[in-house]
């Protein structure tokens, strides 16, 4: 727990840790999920008349965002708590993808309609071409949105959490995020593979194998490696 949160313990002004309240079960004993975690969750919010709740990540909680009985249970959980206390909520989700160095689009966070109508803002956090970061938007109320034009992001060392982000530069979202052509459903057709040779020369210069891109596009790696050499 102290290596995972004691940087924010030591950074914060003495008075505020009494508002800090953590729901986290001991590492030597049978971890929770689901309904049950649920349970904690809404009781420890109540007891303590929590105004903030932060979920991190959902997955502990909802494991299958694609089954409907399940979202709803969990959306009225969270309805039910903002209702009697008034607590707003921040949910953190870990997107599954093939390849980490595929383009999220805003549909990977939305998971149900249920879930997406919830939450007034929902954005995410992806990599750039160069290995730096961007927020966008996925949907937002908000007339400030940053969804076509992007913040972009560095990581490094920070004094205190010991890694941050820092801004660098608003830029347009469709010079730096990584190809998401590739991976459409419908995916390239292999006579006109050759059309994504930029795309394909940023997953390869970006450290994705030449065999996972042949996966990806549905070839073999021979082919991937000739439209890179021609």
């Amino acid at each position: 727990m102290f290596e995972r949160h004691g940087a924010a313990e030591l950074s914060c002004e003495p008075d505020l840790l009494a508002n800090l309240i953590y729901v986290h079960e001991n590492p030597i004993v049978r971890p929770v999920f689901s309904y049950e975690l649920l349970a904690r969750i809404e009781k420890a919010a109540l007891d303590h008349q929590a105004k903030l709740i932060i979920l991190d990540n959902i997955s502990r909680i909802l494991p299958d965002l694609l089954k409907a009985d399940d979202v709803a249970r969990v959306i009225e959980f969270m309805k039910r708590i903002r209702q009697n206390i008034g607590a707003s909520f921040l949910v953190i989700g870990h997107t599954t993808k093939s390849d980490h160095r595929t383009a999220i689009t805003p549909q990977s966070y939305y998971g149900s309609s249920s879930l997406q109508n919830f939450f007034p803002e929902i954005f995410f956090l992806d990599a750039t071409k160069d290995g730096r970061f961007f927020l966008c938007h996925a949907k937002t109320k908000r007339q400030e949105c940053y969804i076509d034009n992007v913040p972009v992001l560095t990581s490094g060392d920070h004094p205190v959490a010991g890694v941050g982000f820092t801004f660098q530069q608003i830029q347009a979202l469709s010079e730096i995020q990584l190809p998401m052509s590739l991976t459409s459903r419908e995916g390239p057709k292999r006579g006109s593979l050759s059309k994504y040779k930029e795309e394909i020369s940023i997953l390869d210069n970006a450290g994705v194998k030449r065999t996972r891109i042949a996966e990806m596009c549905g070839v073999g790696r021979a082919l991937i490696t000739r439209i890179l050499e021609s």
